[in-house]
């Protein structure tokens, strides 16, 4: 199973995990495009699809899922970036959507919480805890706080995923050990096995008491 886990945005990244303990395949920077007259960035659509074609192979076995961050608008954000970023939003989904990668969204707060627990605010932090987590994985820059976030991010949908896996186990596995008693109880019951093997028996004399019709074999109970 591999995990995506991506930071939306201009500053954003995309992050692959194994489900193998969580070893980290790559980390990569959201694939942007200079130009215009003012030089801005865009997104580079292609490079973004690119690089979730890579997985068609393992989509189609159904052993791909993506988690994509979902933040609002903030009070004191600007228009021109609350744009940009709502659009790589959308960039970002609409390209799992057409490749049929299965994903869901996320809260800051909630997958923060849950890989940063007291941890400072700032982007700083989440370089820190992935540089824990994924040793082998070069963050030394200063904008590689994207990539970080595009790791942890991937990582709490891994350990999210592990967690409803187990739980589901556990719960077939408790449905089964609860049928197992209760069918074990049945048969110690001494006035249950009574009953059962007296119902047999009335069966068994119901049957001989029947009339044998005309051109049938040796026994017609229940069609014998």
């Amino acid at each position: 199973m591999i995990f995506v886990g991506i930071d939306p945005g201009l500053a954003g990244a995309i992050a692959f995990i194994s489900n193998s303990e969580g070893v980290p395949l790559r980390a990569l920077d959201t694939p942007t495009l200079v130009g215009g007259t003012k030089g801005r960035r865009d997104y580079d659509i292609n490079q973004m699809r690119a690089y979730l074609s890579t997985l068609n192979t393992l989509v189609a076995r159904g052993e791909v899922f993506a988690v994509i961050e979902h933040v609002h608008s903030m009070p004191k954000q600007g228009v021109a970036s609350s744009f940009s970023f709502g659009r790589g939003v959308g960039l970002w989904e609409g390209l799992l959507v057409g490749l049929g990668i299965p994903y869901q969204k996320v809260t800051p707060q909630r997958w923060k919480q849950a890989m940063m627990d007291g941890m400072p605010k700032g982007k700083g932090s989440s370089i820190i805890v992935a540089k824990r987590l994924f040793p082998s994985v070069e963050l030394n820059r200063k904008k590689d706080h994207g990539r970080a976030d595009a790791l942890l991010l991937a990582e709490f949908l891994r350990k999210e995923h592990t967690r409803g896996t187990l739980r589901h186990a556990r719960a077939e596995l408790e449905a089964a050990i609860d049928a197992s008693k209760k069918k074990r109880l049945w048969m110690q019951n001494p006035a249950r096995r009574f009953s059962r093997a007296r119902h047999q028996a009335r069966g068994e004399r119901r049957c001989a008491d029947q009339e044998k019709p005309s051109g049938w074999g040796a026994d017609s109970c229940f069609g014998k």
